[in-house]
């Protein structure tokens, strides 16, 4: 965790700002509701996210990407471990 605006996971730095996260070489748009991976857009609640048509409960202000899932409010990383619960839609 460097600053209030990076992130270091394993040697890797990422740049967390208000809009954008670094993935890599990569830039993800980074809302107060949505993050775009890709193609695909992922809206982000307070405790939901979109993956495709399923929607997964995670943490307050959390991003699932791939098998591992970023805590974009306090700039932490920890591994998925059984977190993926379901919501009904409302």
């Amino acid at each position: 965790m460097v600053g209030q605006a990076t992130v270091l996971i394993g040697r890797q730095r990422y740049i967390v700002g208000q809009a954008t996260i670094m993935i890599g070489r990569q830039r993800y748009m980074v809302g107060q509701a949505t993050v775009m991976i890709g193609r695909q857009r992922y809206i982000v609640g307070q405790a939901t996210i979109m993956i495709g048509r399923q929607r997964y409960m995670i943490g307050q202000v959390t991003v699932l990407i791939a098998h591992s899932h970023f805590n974009i409010k306090y700039l932490l990383y920890t591994k998925v471990h059984s977190y993926r619960k379901r919501v009904s839609n409302a």
